[in-house]
């Protein structure tokens, strides 16, 4: 079995994805490096195929983010930001993570940090189109009691590992949360999403360079 790995930067995305089977490959989720796969460099069509199910997936993220936004009791939203992962969420969730919707509060998955928190809604929308929230549950984000509030509240039967919204904060504790996973062994993954605004930060740099420092 042959492997390709192909690795490109855009302004949206640059994450690595891998695939099973009997074509294997890697590469940035974007309209550019999409091209690269069509014809003789992805004889089975699996990169095709896969790609078209996330395009479609992140459709209806930010359909269900404007719908939901649009119906929210306050008008204190964060649509762009929400709107602005679409892609890199559909990505993880639709094929990079390793994870049991129906048991998604074992220690055994891949776990996602949201950084920047106010684009909670985002990862709200993901969550219901990959079954690990319902539909009604996503219905009644900011409702007077809901979990589902503008910024995330830390809820792992949710899918929310992660209480957000003070910015800077979420690449430390994804690089210990990292670390803490390999001093036990376990051979899990943990991806992290910051915005570009809080790059400005210092708690930001630090996290990235104790990162750096143990080679996570």
């Amino acid at each position: 079995t042959a492997t390709t790995e192909i690795y490109t930067l855009s302004l949206h995305d640059a994450l690595p994805i891998s695939t099973g089977r009997n074509c294997r490959s890697g590469a940035v989720f974007s309209q550019r490096s999409l091209k690269l796969y069509h014809g003789p460099d992805d004889p089975c069509g699996w990169w095709s195929q896969m790609t078209q199910k996330i395009q479609d997936a992140a459709r209806r993220i930010r359909r269900r983010i404007v719908n939901v936004a649009h119906h929210a009791p306050s008008d204190g939203v964060h649509v762009s930001p929400a709107l602005s992962m679409t892609d890199i969420l559909s990505t993880l969730y639709g094929s990079v993570m390793r994870y049991d919707a129906q048991q998604i509060t074992s220690k055994q998955r891949d776990v996602f940090i949201l950084s920047k928190g106010h684009a909670a809604l985002g990862l709200y929308a993901t969550l219901c189109e990959f079954g690990i929230i319902t539909e009604a549950q996503l219905n009644e984000f900011e409702i007077n009691g809901s979990v589902l509030q503008v910024h995330p509240t830390k809820h792992p039967e949710y899918g929310i590992d992660f209480s957000g919204g003070s910015l800077a904060q979420g690449l430390s504790f994804a690089t210990g949360l990292a670390l803490g996973r390999r001093l036990n062994g376990e051979a899990w993954h943990t991806y992290v999403l910051v915005g570009d605004g809080e790059c400005n930060e210092g708690a930001i740099w630090e996290g990235a360079f104790m990162a750096a420092h143990h080679k996570i």
